[in-house]
């Protein structure tokens, strides 16, 4: 049990990292495109495209095989409860509820300390689930 949460946490910090090369990216481009985005409806549009753009990223993972690279580094996968890779509607409802239920401080990833079956609180409430393949 104590593994699976090391190996969820090194997927973690790998996506993390990911992520953060994806939005500097994305925010050179836009402030190339459009100038200084510190503050004011640059700033509201630079945040909706940064996050428009990491659902994109979740959502074709998770449809096309179920595994970020990350996920693919440390053997873990996103299903439905029939085992099958997620279609898009399942995969863009995942990845909204997991976002909303982050914000109250980390919520979803606390749950997943606690539940039975280490499962994030957006999985259990949707019916998916990371597993580990071997």
């Amino acid at each position: 049990m104590i593994k699976l949460f090391l190996i969820r946490l090194m997927a973690l910090v790998y996506e993390a990292l990911l992520l953060l090369a994806l939005a500097m990216v994305v925010t050179a481009f836009i402030v190339a495109m459009a100038g200084d985005a510190s503050m004011g409806p640059k700033r509201v549009l630079l945040q909706l495209v940064l996050w428009l753009v990491m659902a994109a990223y979740f959502i074709r993972c998770w449809v096309t095989s179920g595994q970020t690279l990350p996920n693919q580094t440390w053997r873990l996968k996103v299903v439905n409860d029939q085992g099958q890779p997620l279609i898009w509607q399942q995969a863009l409802q995942r990845y909204v509820l997991a976002w909303l239920l982050l914000l109250p401080a980390g919520l979803t990833f606390w749950w997943a300390i606690f539940d039975r079956q280490q499962c994030y609180l957006h999985d259990r409430i949707l019916g998916t689930r990371l597993i580990q393949v071997k």
